[in-house]
């Protein structure tokens, strides 16, 4: 059985559009929805709604946790995520359990649209991604969308899930970081698999100095834990200090804090 987490809290506008997006995928599907403490009409949504949605609901613990605990609640073997303002494309489940045979976890292209800056991208950067060792890369930058993400669930219980001390932060980053120092990752080239709006209400959209620091000294810490050696983190290390230094504060995502690293020369280019 595949299974999909969706965590949420006072998404009603969007969750519709994610859970659509799944159930047109034309394969049977486990969709797991954790509503994290939401104040809105969500609950009444998924009843009227998505009666066949599983609902597990928790108050308020954010993101990281809620992910953890839908995969606890899962029946599938293998689990695959979506944030609620994310849809996933056709063919994305075709394609991730193409990719994940022989491995532990797999991801695709993520298409993304940028609302807050205008125009979009594409993550891993160009869809040029690559199947095995992905622990250097991710040493650099986090190249992974969420959304476009599959993991069998016992290897993801057995790395400990979503890192929950981030503050919404980068706790994909760790994990996949986690995840990757224990076995290589297959990749899903060619399309997209997912599509993700950044947009004023994301959280990577309110990303202000201090959010970024504490984001990369905890990604350290991570990194540190996995038992490699930190030349691998060179990147991530490069950007604890240039956060720790700069006053610069006017960036409003975390894309545009990529891009302005990269004008730095923090980030290879």
């Amino acid at each position: 059985m595949i299974s999909c987490v969706i965590p949420s809290r006072d998404r009603a506008g969007f969750l519709p559009r994610a859970i659509d997006s799944v159930l047109a995928q034309g394969c049977p599907i486990e969709v797991v929805v954790v509503d994290d403490g939401s104040a809105d009409s969500t609950p009444e949504l998924l009843a009227r709604g998505y009666p066949g949605v599983r609902v597990v609901r928790t108050p308020g613990l954010g993101a990281a946790a809620a992910r953890n605990l839908g995969v606890e609640a899962a029946c599938g073997d293998v689990v695959m995520f979506l944030d609620s303002d994310d849809r996933w494309l056709p063919g994305h489940v075709e394609r991730l359990l193409a990719a994940i045979r022989g491995y532990e976890a797999a991801y695709g292209v993520t298409r993304n649209l940028d609302a807050v800056s205008g125009g979009g991208f594409l993550v891993p950067e160009a869809g040029r991604g690559t199947a095995g060792d992905c622990l250097p890369a991710l040493g650099r930058w986090c190249f992974i969308m969420t959304s476009a993400f599959a993991v069998r669930r016992a290897f993801f219980l057995a790395v400990g899930g979503f890192p929950e001390n981030m503050a919404g932060l980068g706790e994909d980053w760790g994990f996949f970081i986690r995840a990757a120092a224990r076995a290589p990752f297959g990749f899903a080239a060619g399309d997209p698999v997912s599509e993700r709006l950044l947009h004023h209400g994301s959280l990577c959209a309110r990303a202000g100095r201090e959010e970024m620091a504490a984001m990369f000294r905890k990604l350290l810490v991570i990194a540190g834990e996995t038992g490699n050696n930190m030349d691998g983190f060179a990147g991530i290390r490069r950007a604890a200090a240039w956060f720790s230094q700069t006053e610069e504060d006017r960036c409003m995502s975390v894309q545009q804090w990529y891009g302005r690293m990269r004008k730095a020369g923090i980030l290879p280019v």
